[in-house]
């Protein structure tokens, strides 16, 4: 079963109280009217704008600027209501305003600060019952404003003076690390164990040389004994007789750094002379003789041999360390000298940009005292109080016949 609702009951009432309706409606325009007129402050706005440097130096890449001033925009309307700033401009408004604006809670009621169009302008708003103060005050947190910013977010002359700070700490690194440099070459013995290393290896090289020589005699004198022995008779050529002479010539000479054709041995004999012995059995006792005393210079320098290993070791340690502290020493002096060398050229990159522009942040407009006060449209704002009471009364009206509807009995 549908129910249906008779608004009948809820028309009469607001038609029987139209004088409630009415009288709510004057009320809210009598209010709009007092309210416009209570009204009595001045309004005073000045503009802070946010500016690219015209030139943008870099002398090094590795010294890079990282303050974003598209990030820095979303800050500086908070920055403007901070405390640093207002603590700074409290003292100014104390004295332009004859001692009315004396605490932190005063001010704050009489500034604003409102977004514009152009994120890049910061518009600083003061309301106050006297147009000059308004203005002056204004003026007075625009300039402050601007000087809280530079001094966190630093000025380019700010930098010049950081960076000269920084360069007169680095040239004393860089006197240190040269003096430390100087005193290490004036005493240091790496010529003397580079010298010293360089005689041994080539020691150790001659004794190799001389070993291997020996060897291969060695076996020559080997050859030439089984040759001998395999011969017939007492009695040997004169052409092994010279063999075994050359060898043992071989095993005793000694080696020449740069052979010349000087310094070849030179003989002259006829077939007729004996070179050595021409008895077979003395001759194979002679390289038996021979090749022992072959073998015992080999082993005699392979003990050598053995006798030079640590000492190479030891200089090879030695002139590893001294490498190492002078490579160090170096180091140390290449860093605090590029340290220096880029530290000096951002010197000059912050001296030209400060004195083209001294600040990020500049007063672009400065207010003038206003002429009108800060008021509301009066049409606009009657009418909606007009309404306002008219749509007030009206719910009331509606809202007090239903309770009344409700309470009577069904019949």
């Amino acid at each position: 079963m549908d129910e249906t609702i008779d608004l009948r009951p809820y028309v009469e009432a607001v038609l029987r109280r139209w004088w409630v309706i009415l009288g709510a409606v004057v009320v809210g325009v009598l209010v709009a009217v007092v309210l416009f007129f209570s009204q009595l402050n001045y309004k005073a706005v000045a503009l802070v704008a946010v500016t690219d440097p015209t030139q943008r130096l870099q002398f090094d890449p590795r010294i890079v600027t990282t303050i974003d001033l598209d990030v820095l925009l979303q800050a500086y309307p908070e920055l403007a209501m901070s405390d640093a700033v207002l603590s700074t401009l409290l003292e100014e408004a104390y004295t332009i305003s004859g001692g009315q604006i004396d605490s932190m809670a005063t001010l704050r009621d009489m500034i604003d600060v409102e977004s514009g169009v152009d994120p890049r302008l910061v518009r600083l708003v003061v309301q106050a019952d006297d147009p000059q103060l308004a203005a002056d005050l204004v003026n007075a947190w625009a300039v402050a404003f601007v000087d809280v910013v530079d001094t966190i977010y630093g000025a380019p002359g700010g930098e010049v003076e950081f960076f000269r700070n920084q360069l007169a700490g680095t040239e004393g690194q860089l006197q240190a690390a040269e003096s430390a440099l100087v005193e290490f070459q004036s005493g240091s013995r790496m010529g003397i164990v580079d010298n010293q290393l360089n005689s041994l290896n080539d020691l150790q090289a001659t004794y190799l040389a001389d070993q291997r020589r020996l060897g291969l005699v060695l076996d020559d004198i080997r050859s030439l004994r089984r040759q001998i022995e395999g011969g017939t008779g007492d009695a040997i050529t004169w052409a092994d007789q010279l063999t075994a002479l050359l060898l043992q010539l071989t095993v005793y000479e000694t080696p020449q750094a740069t052979p010349s054709p000087s310094n070849a041995i030179q003989l002259q004999t006829n077939a007729e002379t004996a070179l050595t012995t021409t008895n077979r059995s003395d001759q194979l006792t002679l390289l038996d003789n021979l090749a022992q005393a072959t073998e015992a210079s080999r082993n005699e320098i392979a003990v050598k041999l053995l006798e030079l290993e640590p000492q190479i070791f030891e200089l090879q340690r030695e002139k590893q360390d001294l490498f190492h502290q002078f490579e160090e020493l170096s180091r140390n002096r290449d860093v605090a000298s590029e340290t220096y060398i880029t530290l000096a050229r951002k010197i000059d990159e912050a001296r030209i940009q400060a004195d083209d522009s001294d600040s990020s942040l500049k007063v672009a407009s400065l207010a003038v005292p206003p002429t009108e006060m800060e008021r509301p449209n009066l049409i606009i704002t009657t009418a909606i109080a007009g309404l306002a009471g008219l749509l007030l009364s009206a719910a009331a009206i509606l809202a007090v016949t239903w309770w009344r509807t409700a309470r009577q009995p069904v019949a």
